[in-house]
């Protein structure tokens, strides 16, 4: 059995997203909470559940399909990740390394 493998439905939708998130149709509205917006003019509310829990999105395909990440959870953990990474591009090194500046 080969588990490096995603399922189809799993990768079309991941694909999906990744066309998505290029449109940049997202918006950060608070801690792991993002709104997304969909190919056919809704907007859906996407919880990335970054204090535990589950993710959440309020489209039609994660709520017949729970077990299934949807394109817009897809699209929304794209977008806060590259958010973390600009975020350590820009910080001084003793912030990404955990440590504060000490006084001379």
């Amino acid at each position: 059995m080969d588990t490096t493998s995603v399922d189809q439905a799993t990768r079309e939708r991941v694909l999906r997203g990744i066309a998505l998130h290029e449109g940049s149709g997202i918006e950060h509205v608070g801690h792991g909470v993002y709104e997304v917006a969909g190919t056919e003019g809704w907007v859906y509310t996407v919880d990335l559940a970054p204090f535990g829990g589950a993710e959440s999105c309020g489209c039609k395909d994660r709520h017949y399909r729970p077990g299934l990440t949807c394109k817009h959870l897809a699209a929304a953990s794209i977008f806060a990740a590259k958010a973390r990474l600009a975020a350590r591009r820009v910080a001084p090194p003793e912030v990404r390394a955990g440590g504060g500046r000490s006084e001379p």
